[in-house]
Formats: C-alpha cells, structure tokens, sequence
C-alpha cells in the first residue's frame, strides 16, 4: 500500500535525522495512561519510529521508562503497570530481533508468537514481519529490553524457530547483562565524550545475551574477531588498513579474517567503514571549524567522497539490519 510506503519511509528518515549530530541519544519518559501519550512528543516521537501501539495501560501507576539509543541498538529500562503493546513490525523492522530481560512481575506473549523462551523472564523476539504482542500481567513489571540487528540471531537459530528452554538460566548469568542495559540507560549526555567504546561494549552485552537465551556456549575471549575490531579501533585513520593488513598484525591469512567477520554477519571493509564514519561525526561534533576535506584525511578517508559514500553505506545498513 503507497501510503504504509511512506509511513515506513519517513519512519527510516525521521530515525536518520536522530544520529545526523551524535551517535548517542538518551530520553527518559514518565506517564499514567494512553491519554498523556499525546502530551509527550519525545515519547510520541520514539514510539513512532521503533513502530510500537500501546495499546493498553492501566493508569493507576505511572510508567517509567529510560531510553539509550545507538544508530544500531536501542536499550530501554522500563518499570510498568499493567499493559499490551503491539509491536508493529513490517519492512523496516524484519532485520530487528528484541531481548527482553525481567527483573521483577511478568510478561505474557500469544501462543505461537516468534519467541524464545528462557527461565527466570529472558525472551528473544526473532526477526519477522508480523505484529507481535507483549502484555505486562503483574501490577509492575520491571524489564531492561534491546533491539538488535537481526545478524546477531542469524547461524544461531532458522528463522522462525521460536522455543520454551526446559532449561533455566542461572540469574547470576544474567544480572551483569540486566546492569549493563539499566546502567547505560541512566546515564547522563555530559558524562562522555568518544561513545565509541561504549557502544563495542553495547554490542558484546547484546550479542552474549542472545547466545545465552538460545543456550549456545559463550565463545571464548578474546576471539580473532574481537581483537581485529580493536586494531581497527585503534588504526582506522590508516588509509591502507584492509583485510591483508589485519591479517599481518594478527599473523593469519586474510581468508582467516574475512571468514570470523563473516561469521559474525559483517566484513572487514564495512567494519572499517563504520568506525571511520563514527569517528568523522566525533570530529565534526567537537570541532566543527574544521573543513570536510581535513576530517576526511583524519579519519582514513581518501577524499570527502569516501566519506560520504560511507555515511550513506552505514545509513542503509542501519535501514535493513
């Protein structure tokens, strides 16, 4: 339908616009039931874009969210009250998984909704294109949840494979990954300045926690993948920096390379792209006197071209993962 076209379009630039100056954006909300939704814009704003209807809330006790969002992931801590939302996923959210992580009371899914469950209030939501409905059943329910791109589930479960796990997970397993998610959450815009390390860290947490949830052992650390991403952290303003370089620091073949960034659903050179482009927008937040062309040259790029081929590569990545 052209209209649900466009909807989902203005959606992915609406989104767009949100990391055009800062790869990190915080927001807390705070309300009583569906008619205060319409006074909160920020809310109304975040609501919009995840593609998510609350469609249902008692108003006795407040809602209280804190919201963390990378270009990549989304993180949210959330105490609530009774409530069904809908998550309405279409085009825009098929490359999309969400893990939801209760602390305290319940959530609810429909029978044969794409989940996989595991004891004590861990659930994966796989990647898909149909609405899936989540309800809160207790008179509060504290959760930490996080959207992922969809590469984190895929070689890890088919599509669709939803499950209950007989199995429960030792809470001790999963208390550093639910601190994690409501510590960034509270944090404050003015505590830090590079993001970079922040949202490596972000990613491992989220990727861990999936592999957790689906029962697959934990690889062992530090993996060759891992240790080529902080050479790449570290190196990224090296215009010569590829695979074959990686290669040589860390004494294997470049096939070797390509095949642990492949197996984590990327590549060496998209990989190199992306840290490129999160340290040009550093740049350009912090010193914004200086000319594209410099900051090109900073960051590894060959030329304000490069740059912005890149910028434009990491948004559509953003738009189908």
């Amino acid at each position: 339908m052209p209209g649900a076209e466009v909807s989902r379009t203005d959606r992915f630039e609406r989104r767009n616009r949100l990391f055009s100056e800062r790869p990190f954006h915080r927001l807390d909300v705070q309300f009583h039931g569906l008619q205060d939704i319409p006074h909160n814009p920020h809310l109304q704003e975040y609501l919009y874009t995840a593609g998510i209807e609350i469609s249902r809330i008692e108003a006795a006790h407040a809602l209280r969210a804190r919201i963390a969002h990378f270009p990549e992931f989304t993180f949210v801590h959330a105490v609530v009250p009774p409530l069904t939302i809908v998550w309405r996923r279409d085009r825009l959210s098929i490359g999309r998984a969400l893990v939801l992580l209760v602390r305290d009371g319940g959530l609810e899914f429909p029978d044969g909704a794409p989940v996989v469950r595991r004891e004590p209030g861990a659930y994966l939501v796989l990647p898909g294109d149909t609405p899936v409905e989540i309800t809160a059943t207790r008179p509060r329910t504290e959760v930490v949840y996080f959207s992922v791109p969809a590469r984190f589930v895929r070689g890890v479960l088919d599509a669709g494979e939803a499950s209950v796990s007989p199995t429960p997970l030792p809470s001790a397993l999963l208390a550093p990954m639910y601190a994690f998610a409501a510590n960034l959450c509270a944090l404050s815009l003015t505590d830090i300045d590079d993001f970079s390390p922040l949202e490596s860290a972000a990613e491992e947490i989220a990727r861990s926690t999936v592999r957790l949830i689906v029962g697959l052992p934990e690889r062992r650390s530090p993996s060759l993948f891992s240790t080529a991403v902080e050479l790449i952290l570290d190196e990224y303003p090296d215009r010569a920096l590829n695979s074959a370089r990686l290669a040589e620091r860390l004494k294997v073949s470049s096939r070797t390379v390509q095949l642990a960034f492949q197996a984590e659903g990327t590549t060496v050179s998209g990989t190199i792209r992306r840290v490129r482009a999160a340290a040009a927008a550093r740049i350009a937040r912090e010193q914004p006197e200086l000319r594209r062309a410099r900051i090109a040259e900073l960051t590894g790029f060959g030329s304000v071209d490069a740059l912005e081929r890149a910028r434009n590569a990491v948004r559509r990545r953003d738009h189908v993962s």
